[in-house]
C-alpha cells in the first residue's frame, strides 16, 4: 500500500484499470466498465458518453441467432452454427440456452479447441473459473499454437487468486506466440505491479502502450506503477496524459494529486484535488489528503474545512483518522492567531 506523505494515509486510487471491454476471446453481457473484472485490479475507466439520444440499431446476435437456426434447421449437425449461436447466447446473457449449444458441438467434434474455449469463456461469465481453467487448458492440448488461449486463461487465473504466477506465465506464452499483443502485455504489467515490481510492469505496459498508444488505463496504471517506485515526475506526466484522453476521471485527478504532493508541489495538488472532489464531491480520501496540503501550507481554516468533510464522509474502515482528523482540528484551533 502506498502512502500519500509523511501524514497522510495509505489511500492512492485504483478505480482506472482494464479498458478492455471485454477481458476474454469472446465477451460477456454488457455491463459498467466500472465494474471490475478481478477482484484485486483497479476499476476500470468511465467510457466517454456519446450522444444521450439512442439510436435503435438491430442487435448482430439477434441476426447470428436467427442465421444459425436457419441452418441449423436444414443441418442440426453444423458445429459451426451451434458455436455461432452459443458465442451470441453467452454475449445476450442466455447462458442455459448457450450451454445447450456447446454441448450439442461438442458431443459431434470432441477435439474442436474453439469449442471448449467458448464453454471456458462461457462458465467465466457465470463466475465458474475454475471450470473455466479446465477448458482453456484442453483448449490449449488441443491446439497449443493459439495465443488467445493462453491469454484467456490468464486472465482466468488472475481472477481466481493465487494463481499469479501461473497467469504471467500464461501471458508470457501468449507474447511468445503473439508478441504484439497489447492485451497480454497489459495484463502481465497489471499482475507485475501487483506484485510489488514497479520495474517490470513499467516495462510492459510500455510496450502495451508502444502497440495502442491512446489507452488510457495502460498510462493510468502505468502511472501507478511509477508512483510505485518513487518515480513521481513520470507518474505526473502518466495521470496527464490519463486526463487528455478522460477528462473527467476523478481516480486520475487524485492520484496525480499524490503525486504532485510527494513533490513538494503542493499547489497543484490542491487544484487536482479540487477537479477530483467536483467529479466526486464525497471522496473521503480526497478531503483528507487535501486537508493534509492546506495543513502543509499553512492554511488552517482550509484544512479544517477538509477534515471535517472527511469525518463527515468517512466510512466505517477509517477509524484510526477519523480520530487523527479530529486531533489536527484540535491543532490548528490551538495555534490560530486570535480572532480566527
Amino acid at each position: 500500500m502506498f502512502f500519500v506523505d509523511p501524514t497522510g494515509f495509505p489511500r492512492i486510487k485504483k478505480r482506472i484499470s482494464i479498458l478492455v471491454v471485454v477481458a476474454l476471446a469472446g465477451s460477456c453481457p454488457a455491463k459498467s466498465l466500472l465494474d471490475d473484472p478481478w477482484p484485486v485490479t483497479p476499476g476500470q475507466i468511465n467510457p466517454a458518453f456519446q450522444s444521450a439520444k439512442k439510436t435503435e440499431k438491430a442487435d448482430p446476435d439477434d441476426q447470428t441467432i436467427e442465421d444459425a437456426k436457419r441452418v441449423l434447421d436444414f443441418n442440426p449437425r453444423d458445429v459451426s452454427s451451434l458455436l455461432s449461436r452459443g458465442q451470441a447466447y453467452t454475449r445476450k446473457g442466455l447462458y442455459n440456452k448457450a450451454t445447450d449449444d456447446f454441448k450439442k458441438a461438442l458431443d459431434l467434434d470432441p477435439k474442436n479447441a474453439r469449442v471448449y474455449a467458448c464453454r471456458a469463456l462461457l462458465d467465466a461469465c457465470t463466475n465458474q473459473i475454475q471450470q473455466a481453467i479446465v477448458g482453456f487448458s484442453k483448449a490449449i492440448e488441443l491446439s497449443p499454437e493459439e495465443a488467445g488461449y493462453y491469454h484467456d486463461r490468464g486472465v482466468a487465473r488472475a481472477q481466481a487468486g493465487g494463481e499469479d504466477e501461473a497467469a504471467i506465465g500464461d501471458f508470457s506464452k501468449a507474447l511468445e506466440i503473439n508478441p504484439t499483443d497489447a492485451d497480454s502485455w497489459y495484463y502481465r504489467a497489471t499482475l507485475e505491479r501487483r506484485q510489488g515490481k514497479p520495474g517490470e510492469a513499467i516495462a510492459d505496459f510500455s510496450k502495451a502502450l508502444a502497440i495502442r498508444p491512446d489507452w488510457a488505463a495502460a498510462s493510468y496504471n502505468r502511472g501507478l506503477a511509477y508512483f510505485q517506485a518513487g518515480r513521481n515526475k513520470e507518474a505526473v506526466e502518466d495521470f496527464t496524459e490519463t486526463l487528455e484522453l478522460e477528462p473527467k476521471e476523478a481516480a486520475a485527478f487524485y492520484n496525480r494529486a499524490l503525486a504532485r504532493a510527494k513533490t513538494g508541489d503542493l499547489d497543484r495538488a490542491i487544484a487536482d484535488y479540487t477537479s477530483a472532489l467536483k467529479i466526486n464531491p464525497d471522496d473521503p480520501d480526497a478531503h483528507y489528503n487535501r486537508a493534509n496540503a492546506y495543513r502543509r501550507k499553512g492554511l488552517g481554516e482550509e484544512a479544517i474545512a477538509d477534515y471535517e468533510a472527511f469525518i463527515r464522509c468517512a466510512p466505517a474502515g477509517y477509524p484510526q483518522y477519523v480520530e487523527l482528523a479530529k486531533q489536527r482540528i484540535l491543532e490548528i484551533k490551538v495555534n490560530m492567531p486570535p480572532g480566527k
